[in-house]
This record gives structure tokens, sequence and C-alpha cells, in this order.
């Protein structure tokens, strides 16, 4: 159970990265 929630967690987190960098790509600021 808590490795699935910690695999869960990780997943959703990386997830909210991508969607942050193509908001700052889509907006023209560098990706960084």
């Amino acid at each position: 159970m808590t490795r699935t929630s910690t695999t869960v967690r990780s997943v959703l987190q990386s997830l909210a990265m991508a969607r942050s960098k193509q908001e700052r790509i889509s907006r023209g600021m560098p990706a960084e």
C-alpha cells in the first residue's frame, strides 16, 4: 500500500511538473 501511494504521488508530481513546463513554453518563457 505504501509503495503504491508513493508511486501515485511521484506520478502526479511529474505530471504537475510537465504541465507547468508546458504553460511556461506556451507563454514564450524558457522551459527552465
